[in-house]
C-alpha cells in the first residue's frame, strides 16, 4: 500500500502538475507584452493541455484496460516529455504559438492524462476504508508541485530564457517514468454489488463476479450504460462546470495583484505558492477528516466548492495584499476537497465494478470545462479590461456546481430503487496485464431453490 501511494505521489510531483506550472506561472510562455499574445490566447494553450488531458479519460479507460497502469504510466511520462520538447524545437528562434498548442497542448496533454487518471484509480481500488486518505496523500504531490515550481521555473526563466525552463520540464516529465515502474498488482478484493430484486427474486443467492472480455466493444457498452444513468449524467455535468472556474485564480490572480492592487512580481507570485500550500496541507487534513464514517464526502465537497465559489466571487472587492492571501487559503482549501473526494464519489455513487469507465468518462466531461474556461476569462478581460467579470463568472460557475450537487445522493437512492446489495468477490485479472479486472465485470445470478 505504501508503495501505491508513494509511486502515484511521485508521480504527481514530478509530471503533471509541475509540468501545468509552465502555464499557470506564465514564466516560461511567451507572455503578451513581449510576443503580443492576447490573454484569451495565452488562456488557450493551457486550456488545450488541460482539456486533453481530462478528456482523453475513455480512451485512458481502454489502455489501462488493455495494457495495466503501469505500461500505461511509463507512456505517458515519455509522450509527455517528447510534446514539451517538440514545442521548444518548434520555438527555438521566435515562438511558435501554434506549434505550442499542437505539441505542447495536444502531445503533452494526452501524456498528462495517461499519468494522473492511473495514479488516482490505481489509489481508489486499492484502498477502501482510507481511500480518501490515501488519495489525499498520493495528490499531495501536486500540491508541493504548485509550491515549487513557480518560483523555481521563475529563477530559470529569470537566469537563462523559458526555452531553458521548457527543456527542464521535459526532463522533468520523463523522470516520472521511473516512478510509474513502481505501481504493481493489487490483491483479490471483497466489494459490494447493486443487483436488481426481480434479478434475485429476493433471496440470499450466491453472486459471481467473472471478468468480461476486454476490448472496445465491452468498453463501450459499460459507457453507454452510464449515459443513462441520471447520476452519472450529474456528477459529469457539474464536473464540467467546475472546471469551467477551478483554474481561473491560477491564470489571473497575478495579473491582479500586480496591476490592481500593485505588489510586486515576486509577492504576487507567491499567492500561487499559497494556495498550493493550502492545498497541499487540506489535502492530508480533509482525506483524514473523510474517513470518518459520520462524514458525507458529498456534503463536504459540496460545501468546498460553495464557499470557494463565493470567496472567488468576493475577489473584484479585494484591495489588499492581505485579503488575497486568505482568499488563496480559502480557495486551495475548497479546492483540496474537490480533487482529493471526486474520486471516493464516484466509487460511492456508481459502484467499484463501474470505478475505471466511470471516472475517465467524467474526466472527459471535464475537459470541455477546461478547453473554454481560460480562453473565456481572458476574452472577458480582453473585452472588459479588467479582471473583475472574469472573477465574477469563475465564482459563478463553482457555486452553481455545488448547488447541481446538493439532491445527487437523492438522486442515487431514487435511482438505485428496487435494488438489493449483495457481497462479492472481485479477482485479479492475468498478473502479465498487471492491473485487475474489477473495473470491468458481468454479473451472473445463480437461483437456488
Amino acid at each position: 500500500m505504501e508503495d501505491i501511494r508513494k509511486a502515484s505521489g511521485l508521480v504527481n510531483i514530478t509530471g503533471k502538475e509541475a509540468c501545468l506550472e509552465l502555464q499557470v506561472s506564465r514564466n516560461c510562455t511567451p507572455t503578451a507584452p513581449v510576443y503580443e499574445i492576447t490573454v484569451a490566447m495565452y488562456g488557450l494553450i493551457s486550456s488545450v493541455l488541460l482539456c486533453v488531458t481530462l478528456a482523453g479519460g475513455p480512451f485512458i479507460s481502454l489502455f489501462t484496460d488493455s495494457f495495466g497502469f503501469r505500461k500505461v504510466g511509463v507512456c505517458g511520462s515519455i509522450l509527455a516529455s517528447l510534446g514539451i520538447f517538440l514545442s521548444w524545437l518548434a520555438s527555438r528562434n521566435k515562438p511558435n504559438i501554434w506549434a505550442i498548442i499542437t505539441c505542447f497542448g495536444g502531445i503533452t496533454g494526452l501524456g498528462f492524462g495517461m499519468m494522473f487518471q492511473p495514479s488516482v484509480i490505481i489509489v481508489g481500488i486499492y484502498f477502501d476504508k482510507w481511500r480518501p486518505l490515501a488519495t489525499g496523500i498520493a495528490m499531495m504531490g501536486t500540491g508541493a508541485g504548485t509550491i515549487i515550481f513557480p518560483p523555481l521555473l521563475a529563477m530559470i526563466s529569470k537566469t537563462w530564457s523559458w526555452h531553458e525552463a521548457y527543456l527542464f520540464q521535459a526532463v522533468v516529465a520523463l523522470i516520472s517514468a521511473t516512478f510509474a515502474l513502481l505501481y504493481i498488482p493489487l490483491p483479490t478484493k471483497r466489494v459490494k454489488t447493486n443487483v436488481r430484486k426481480s434479478e434475485a427474486d429476493g433471496s440470499n443467492l450466491p453472486v459471481a463476479i467473472e471478468p468480461e472480455t476486454l476490448g472496445l466493444s465491452s468498453i463501450t457498452k459499460s459507457m453507454g450504460s452510464l449515459m443513462t444513468s441520471p447520476t452519472f449524467l450529474l456528477i459529469s455535468i457539474s464536473g464540467t462546470i467546475t472546471l469551467l472556474g477551478l483554474f481561473a485564480p491560477y491564470a489571473f490572480l497575478v495579473d491582479k495583484a500586480m496591476k490592481e492592487i500593485g505588489v510586486d512580481e515576486k509577492s504576487a507570485t507567491f499567492l500561487l505558492s499559497i494556495i498550493g500550500i493550502s492545498n497541499t496541507c487540506g489535502r492530508l487534513i480533509f482525506g483524514l477528516i473523510s474517513c470518518h464514517p459520520w462524514v458525507n464526502c458529498l456534503k463536504l465537497t459540496n460545501g468546498g466548492l460553495t464557499i470557494a465559489g463565493i470567496a472567488t466571487m468576493l475577489i473584484p472587492f479585494t484591495n489588499a495584499y492581505y485579503q488575497l492571501v486568505i482568499y488563496c487559503v480559502i480557495f486551495g482549501f475548497g479546492l483540496a476537497i474537490f480533487t482529493i473526494l471526486r474520486s471516493t464519489i464516484v466509487v460511492k455513487l456508481m459502484g467499484m465494478n463501474k470505478f475505471n469507465s466511470a471516472f475517465g468518462l467524467s474526466l472527459f466531461f471535464m475537459g470541455f470545462g477546461t478547453l473554454l474556461g481560460n480562453p473565456l476569462g481572458g476574452w472577458l478581460k480582453d473585452t472588459t479590461g479588467t479582471y473583475n467579470i472574469s472573477f465574477y463568472a469563475a465564482g459563478a460557475y463553482l457555486l452553481l456546481s455545488a448547488i447541481m450537487c446538493y439532491p445527487l445522493q437523492s438522486i442515487r437512492d431514487w435511482e438505485n430503487r428496487g435494488t438489493i446489495t449483495v457481497p462479492s468477490i472481485i479477482t485479479p485479472d492475468s498478473i502479465e496485464q498487471e492491473h485487475y479486472a474489477q473495473r470491468r465485470y458481468s454479473l451472473s445470478v445463480s437461483l437456488h431453490i
